[in-house]
């Protein structure tokens, strides 16, 4: 931890994307995107000024040309994609780099990502020609119905390719985005990875977004921070007023719970709001929270505050023209969104929900309260089952064996899953169909940790009846195997008497009597 505090002041540590404090906000550069489109007369096409939907530039198609100005802070990657594909759900995108200049392209209507081109900008024609290479590595391992072991072996044999790309790309931008790309894969090695870093020298590339979250998760699990029985790392970071938020300060003699939530994300902004309860049950005993939001768009942020009201400390990160060394929101966050200091300034929870919140402040601020509590815990509404309570259930056959000559229907969702949770609106309606033709119904939730208070708080919210239980790394994988599951949430299947998965994806419950009569169709039931 020392060492990262003599860093990013300045003092230490020469690999990563580190700069001067005396660094000043960057000026904008302007840039010029222009081209042909081969198969397309009019029409529309976009990209996105930052990964967040919402934040699209639709670019005119006028005789087969087109032609826009802009201005940016920072060099980043992005995507073009036709409007239509993008309407349809089809396509992939061309990849491409806002860079200063002029950015010549001649697209493919009937083959974005293969046919298109990068005729000027030099930074764009190194990172096209560096991305038809990464492309077959994406095709080998994703494209093609691969088990996870097969991928995890495949990654292996590209680790040792892809350092020696970066390394011999280290004075262009495609170094900085592979490494961002890959960091979170588990391809890169301890040696592999400060050795890259260090070979990226251009001042230009270490403060680009890529570099800087690149290095910002580097240095959170090199230095481990925040990880349970660890301190908290201090953060400074500015309020809607411009005044500075010192964790230092506003954590003292303190419960601090800090979480990572988005302006611009309907699901993070859901999981902040269920906050609102505990925070007015126990702010007058002693609890704080703090909540950082990476934004490319401060107006975004901020009106989102205004909409929301949350009455707790709401910190900003710009995400673009930013001079510190890392992105706090990439770096703070060991283990999912969230973590909890206790009074003394250390670690006590990772990535833990409100309801688990809830419980721990409960347990300490009223403990007869919390007595009362778990000892009601496990209750369910009626007719609802966990069916790995005690013992994890690991593979797809082992569920199976649970309704012996008996089919089943499958719910996979998660908590954070929108459409998911919209979904269930008309469970009522499909259970009622599944009693009729002798169905079970099984709920499997696919968040990659979800923990009990959570997972109990929304089976209650929504009546989820039937068997529920809770996704784990062995039956992920298995489950993949098994289904032929492509990670889309919500998805829905049903299994015949035999065991056997008759339908890859189901239609969704809201289709009613249309899923009801797939459903007929595939066990051969009467109406």
């Amino acid at each position: 931890m020392k060492k990262v505090l003599l860093f990013l002041a300045g003092i230490a540590l020469i690999i990563g994307c580190n700069q001067k404090p005396e660094a000043q906000k960057p000026e904008p550069f302007e840039y010029t995107l222009k081209g042909t489109v081969i198969g397309q007369d009019t029409g529309k096409f976009f990209f996105r000024e930052s990964p967040r939907v919402g934040d699209e530039v639709f670019i005119p198609i006028e005789n087969g040309e087109f032609s826009y100005s802009g201005k940016a802070l920072d060099i980043y990657s992005t995507g073009i994609q036709f409007y239509e594909a993008y309407l349809n759900g089809g396509g992939r995108y061309f990849p491409m780099v806002i860079e200063p200049g002029l950015i010549e392209i001649e697209l493919h209507k009937d083959s974005m990502f293969y046919k298109s081109k990068i005729l000027n900008g030099d930074i764009n024609i190194q990172f096209n020609n560096i991305m038809n290479i990464i492309g077959r590595y994406f095709d080998a391992i994703y494209t093609e119905k691969n088990t996870a072991k097969e991928i995890e072996n495949l990654k292996n044999v590209y680790s040792d390719s892809l350092t020696l790309l970066i390394e011999n790309n280290a004075n262009n931008f495609s170094s900085v985005y592979l490494l961002n790309t890959f960091i979170g894969r588990d391809i890169f090695d301890d040696t592999q990875l400060p050795y890259l870093l260090n070979r990226i020298k251009d001042p230009e590339l270490r403060r680009t977004p890529a570099c800087k979250t690149a290095y910002s998760k580097y240095l959170s699990k090199k230095e481990n921070i925040n990880k349970k029985g660890e301190k908290a790392y201090i953060f400074v970071l500015p309020d809607s007023s411009g005044k500075l938020i010192d964790f230092s300060i506003i954590s003292k003699n303190k419960i601090v719970y800090v979480e990572r939530s988005g302006s611009w994300c309907g699901n993070q902004t859901n999981e902040s709001k269920q906050l609102i309860p505990v925070y007015e049950d126990y702010n007058d005993k002693g609890f704080e929270i703090v909540t950082i939001v990476k934004e490319a768009k401060y107006d975004r942020w901020n009106n989102w505050l205004k909409s929301q009201k949350f009455s707790w400390y709401n910190v900003f990160e710009a995400e673009y023209g930013n001079i510190n060394d890392v992105y706090y929101a990439d770096m703070l966050f060991p283990i999912g969104d969230s973590y909890l200091v206790d009074e003394n300034g250390v670690v006590i929870a990772n990535d833990i929900s409100a309801s688990r919140l809830n419980e721990i402040l409960m347990e300490k601020y009223e403990p007869e309260k919390y007595k009362k509590y778990i000892s009601a815990k496990w209750d369910l509404p009626d007719g609802a089952f966990i069916l790995d309570k005690d013992k994890p259930i690991k593979s797809f056959a082992k569920l199976a064996s649970k309704y012996p000559c008996k089919a089943f229907f499958i719910d996979c969702w998660a908590t954070w899953c929108s459409p998911c949770i919209e979904e269930f609106q008309y469970s009522a309606s499909l259970k009622e169909f599944l009693k009729e033709n002798n169905i079970e119904m099984v709920y499997i939730a696919f968040d990659k940790k979800l923990d009990d208070a959570k997972w109990l708080d929304y089976i209650r919210k929504y009546n989820l009846t039937g068997y529920n239980m809770r996704v784990n790394d062995e039956f992920h994988d298995d489950f993949i195997n098994a289904t032929g599951w492509n990670y889309a949430l919500p998805s829905y299947y049903i299994i015949d008497q035999s065991g056997k998965i008759v339908q890859e994806q189901l239609l969704r419950p809201s289709e009613k009597e249309k899923l009801y009569d797939q459903i007929r169709e595939l066990l051969n039931l009467k109406e």
